[in-house]
């Protein structure tokens, strides 16, 4: 069941994105054939970023298709996760939009420009319910580490590759932030970048219990003596605006972890030392 409400999902992706590119066809066809670089700066950049984004999508969902197995289940993950941050980090934008700035936009653009462009939101928001009702079969649950005695902890290495991947993935959207906000001050713009850069780790925290980075090194986060909520999840955001806790991982301080008393760990690496379930079969067959 579970299969099939993702392969809807998938194919609901699909559908969103062609219909995306058919009604933004003369923009596509003016970016390749000017290599995306017509804009200049950082408008220029955001493009780039978004098309290649774009395209990496585009290729996880015929991987999806051609796939099977645990393979298929990654790459649908890896799809799901994308997408749905994606809504989440740009959906303020459109919300704010057709709530307070309805009027004003229909009234200077063409009709049938706002019905094309309310058609794809619609669809967006039918894509975004089917992907979180359909969870993929890899999904970290919540942990806590109290109750395991060996546990497998994620390498300095690998931390450092989660905050690579992750300002990656969130740049085009820090762009698109201060494109639309107008900032040109240097400060503001590494304000926004922050801003953006907390609200992607508290959601995906919270949702999925990873960020993109830590789902290319099979991470996920995990509490330590306590419950996973979203309150632990604010706390370990929060304490990530603690002076160079950035750099942190570097030494093994890890501060927004010993901060909220949560921790990365490799997916599926923590163990019990003595399966007491175990024991009581053991026992059962001995009688």
């Amino acid at each position: 069941m579970k299969n099939r409400e993702q392969y809807i999902a998938v194919g609901a992706v699909a559908v969103a994105e062609a219909y995306n590119i058919f009604r933004s066809f003369d923009y596509y066809k003016q970016f390749f054939t000017s290599f995306g670089l017509f804009s200049g700066g950082i408008y220029a950049i955001q493009e780039m970023f978004s098309m290649l984004f774009l395209l990496f999508q585009l290729t996880l969902i015929i991987v999806f298709f051609a796939a099977d197995g645990e393979y298929q289940d990654k790459t649908y993950k890896l799809l799901r996760f994308m997408f749905l941050m994606s809504f989440f980090l740009y959906i303020p934008y459109t919300l704010y939009i057709y709530i307070f700035k309805a009027r004003e936009v229909f009234t200077n653009n063409d009709t049938a420009i706002m019905i094309k462009h309310s058609i794809g939101v619609v669809i967006s928001f039918v894509c975004t319910a089917l992907f979180l009702r359909a969870r993929p079969r890899s999904q970290p649950e919540k942990i806590d580490l109290a109750n395991y005695e060996l546990v497998n902890y994620t390498s300095t290495g690998h931390r450092f590759v989660h905050r690579l991947i992750d300002a990656l993935f969130i740049l085009p959207i820090f762009f698109f932030w201060g494109r639309i906000l107008d900032v040109n001050n240097q400060y503001v713009l590494q304000l926004v970048f922050v801003l953006v850069y907390l609200v992607y780790c508290f959601v995906a925290e919270l949702l999925f219990r990873q960020t993109l980075g830590k789902i290319a090194t099979n991470s996920c986060v995990t509490t330590i003596g306590t419950e996973y909520s979203a309150g632990r999840i604010l706390v370990r955001t929060l304490a990530r605006l603690i002076p160079f806790d950035a750099f942190s991982f570097l030494f093994k301080r890890n501060w927004h972890d010993t901060t909220s008393d949560t921790s990365v760990v490799y997916v599926n690496s923590w163990e019990k030392a003595f399966d007491e379930s175990n024991m009581t079969d053991t026992a059962a067959v001995a009688k």
